[in-house]
């Protein structure tokens, strides 16, 4: 006859017993199984993010990601994973904050800045002529010129910022060549002024020239 209804409805009802009974003796267990991972327990972390980034994080000849796992104190960063999409890393390393920490970091020297984004408390790495240079991620930095440092006219940058200063930005301006920044649009009260038409100085002087000659 083969296997009947009624054997498989009471191998099941076995089954369900047998399950059943093991629970309860594993709830028996002292100490109780822990519900988390111990924080000294090697952690792994998987992050994906923009391929084009990878070379920045890899640096040449794996300088950087060397540097990253020496700073974070991480056993290793795997970019670009067996099987896994195109541009995953692998964080491994104990305890688990550390590699959080690094994942975190990475993240940040891969950020994509766009307009209207704020970046609070930036460092001021560089003093030039016409601005300044500031972080506002690991190894990316803009430029905020001279004219956008404060609402009123600036006639030198030092006057309001110096090198090892902070400040809060706004990107006005970015694409994958520059990244521009104001700190006066964060000004309370600031109103930025209407964009200026393209060519319309030439224009003026076109109808300028053409009345003058008219006359």
């Amino acid at each position: 006859e083969g296997i009947t209804v009624g054997i498989m409805r009471a191998a099941l009802q076995e089954a369900e017993k047998a399950r059943g009974h093991i629970l309860g003796e594993m709830g028996k267990c002292s100490p109780p199984p822990r519900m988390v991972v111990s924080p000294h327990a090697p952690a792994i972390h998987t992050l994906v993010v923009d391929p084009k980034c990878l070379g920045m994080v890899i640096g040449s000849g794996g300088k950087n990601v060397k540097q990253l796992i020496s700073d974070f104190g991480v056993d290793s960063i795997s970019c670009n994973v067996d099987g896994k999409p195109e541009g995953t890393i692998e964080i491994v390393g104990t305890p688990r904050s550390r590699v959080l920490a690094a994942a975190e970091h990475i993240e940040s020297m891969c950020l994509v800045p766009k307009e209207g984004d704020i970046f609070r408390e930036v460092p001021v790495v560089e003093i030039l002529p016409f601005g300044c240079l500031v972080e506002y991620a690991p190894g990316r930095q803009a430029l905020c010129h001279i004219s956008e440092l404060a609402a009123e006219r600036t006639e030198k940058v030092e006057d309001v910022v110096k090198q090892g200063d902070t400040m809060d930005v706004k990107v006005i301006e970015a694409s994958d060549t520059k990244v521009r920044v104001s700190r006066r649009h964060l000004i309370p009260g600031f109103v930025p002024p209407p964009p200026r038409e393209r060519g319309s100085r030439r224009g003026n002087r076109s109808r300028q020239s053409n009345s003058g000659s008219n006359s």
